[in-house]
């Protein structure tokens, strides 16, 4: 890896506050004290030993105030802007032949004061905003309206975080408190569902460990409000299975000092922390995470996380840089004395190259990491299948199964499958189609079709992920079949748990890597392995 502080005039020698990668190009946008947005192209070193370079693009000039926080939209054709005084923009793309341009969208006006976070929703028709006024607002930007206010705080909101997996939000305080909401969808009487994002859990204290009993007394989880930043950026995993929460202390004994640390929440309970990272000199302000996975190097023997891949993020202190591997407990890399003021926010580049700091020095630095130099990347599609397999878990766990004990053979099968297929549907990656009812086959199947609608690109990811010959593609271009049968004996209720799910899928894709394979170049509709299957994979819930 190589970088550094880059000696370019960012924002005319002003604060820069904030900063993010668009998820296509990768051309940086950063927004500072000068009241502008500036985009810029990187050009990586053309030896070793030189820093990467930036190349002013243009700047998005309609803010009178300090651009406090900026978030490119998961497609890439919006950015949210928060500045002060409560000002929040949505930039739209527009694109010609030979040309694009910024240009202001929205504008969304409730907030009182500043806005110091947002963060867009994972399908990118919503944002959450936090401000000083106290308050969270969960906006629908395509209307431009609030969609829901979360007012429960006592201080500024300095943080907040959307789950990948659309089910929680995260508000982190000066107030000293982080809060976890969850959706509790209401029916709308014109169709469709209204969010309804209730409060399930609020962190503030914890009872510190190793202390004598007859002195345990809780202590704060979280810096008050002298913190020396306005900023306590938080954030969830890509994949949505934790959250890591800054501006942490801790004790370790009553007469220990107060050390600074950032908590990890693990999403099978978010009422407490599951674990604090090593502690820092200086109190951790942001949490940013790789949106990369990466293969294992090792057995993970010795990591918390114990997950079938690595994730990668970075952790800022007022003046350091921590980055972080889910297969270690230690850092793998720090970065010190980069900046002569506080670090105000990180990104992280769609492909993993790059990672850059702002900072209230007025200047962003800029990490370039070698080709493998943090592991071997997985495909895209893994993680769309990771996350909609963590959905599809949530539901099996969550469904009321006594409910349907007793009911007719066919209505539990008919929730759980449109439900899964509504989950696949929010990430592009499969079509439902209602295909038939067989009641006449054994133990009364309801088949259905999940048809791919991959693009060709994102096959190529496919037979990346499966090691399936590329010759395969135009066998696995065709419609692929899913039969979900219900459950072997009659009006007992389904349960799952998540290993059994995530067998049974991995063993759809194990069929179709056979499948393919064989086939090699061949376009007939008929699987050479399992003849009577004909394309189709039988899953026996």
């Amino acid at each position: 890896m190589r970088g550094g502080t880059v000696q370019v005039n960012w924002h005319d020698a002003q604060p820069v506050l904030t900063l993010d990668f668009h998820p296509r190009t990768g051309a940086l946008a950063t927004g500072g004290a000068d009241h502008d947005i500036k985009l810029w192209l990187l050009k990586s070193g053309e030896s070793e030993k030189q820093l990467p370079t930036v190349l002013y693009q243009n700047s998005l000039s309609y803010h009178c105030t300090a651009v406090n926080v900026l978030r490119f939209s998961p497609s890439g054709d919006y950015i949210a802007s928060g500045a002060d005084g409560g000002e929040l923009v949505i930039w739209k793309l527009h694109l010609t032949d030979d040309s694009q341009s910024w240009k202001v969208h929205k504008t969304l006006l409730f907030h009182r004061k500043d806005v110091l976070d947002l963060e867009w929703s994972p399908n990118g028709e919503s944002l959450i905003s936090g401000s000083v006024d106290n308050s969270c607002i969960i906006w629908d930007v395509n209307k431009g309206l609030v969609r829901q206010m979360l007012d429960a705080h006592l201080h500024y909101v300095q943080g907040v975080a959307w789950d990948p997996l659309g089910h929680y939000v995260a508000s982190l305080s000066s107030d000293r408190t982080c809060r976890i909401y969850a959706n509790r969808t209401q029916s709308k009487h014109k169709g469709g569902e209204k969010l309804n994002y209730v409060c399930q859990h609020v962190l503030t204290k914890s009872d510190p460990q190793n202390f004598d009993h007859s002195k345990v007394r809780k202590s704060h989880l979280f810096h008050d409000e002298t913190l020396p930043s306005f900023f306590r950026r938080l954030a969830w995993s890509p994949d949505g299975t934790f959250l890591i929460v800054p501006a942490g202390t801790y004790k370790y004994s009553c007469s220990s000092g107060t050390i600074n640390t950032a908590y990890v929440l693990s999403r099978s309970d978010l009422s407490r922390p599951a674990m604090q990272l090593s502690q820092t000199s200086k109190p951790i302000v942001v949490v940013r995470f790789c949106p990369v996975l990466f293969a294992l190097r090792g057995s993970n023997s010795a990591g918390f996380f114990k997950l079938p891949y690595r994730v990668i993020f970075g952790l800022a202190t007022l003046n350091s840089l921590y980055i972080y591997d889910t297969e270690s407990m230690p850092p793998i890399a720090i970065f010190a004395g980069l900046h002569y003021a506080a670090i105000t926010d990180i990104a992280w580049s769609s492909d993993a190259k790059y990672v850059s700091l702002s900072s209230r020095d007025g200047y962003c630095t800029i990490i370039e990491f070698e080709k493998g130099e943090l592991g071997e990347p997985l495909s895209t599609f893994y993680l769309l299948f990771r996350v909609s397999m963590i959905h599809v878990v949530q539901i099996f766990k969550s469904w009321d199964w006594d409910l349907y004990t007793k009911s007719s053979i066919g209505t539990l099968p008919i929730n759980v499958v449109y439900a899964w297929a509504k989950i696949l549907n929010s990430f592009h990656l499969f079509d439902l189609f209602h295909h038939s009812r067989r009641w006449h086959l054994p133990r009364s199947p309801l088949v259905y079709t999940l048809k791919l609608s991959c693009s060709i690109s994102e096959f190529v990811d496919v037979t990346g992920l499966l090691a399936v010959p590329a010759a395969s593609l135009v066998w696995l271009s065709m419609d692929i079949s899913i039969v979900l049968l219900e459950s072997p004996m009659p009006c007992a209720p389904i349960r799952c748990e998540s290993s059994r799910v995530l067998a049974i899928f991995w063993s759809a894709l194990s069929c179709l890597r056979c499948c393919s394979s064989s086939h090699e170049s061949s376009s007939s509709s008929r699987c050479l392995l399992h003849p009577n299957l004909s394309r189709t994979v039988v899953l026996s819930i």
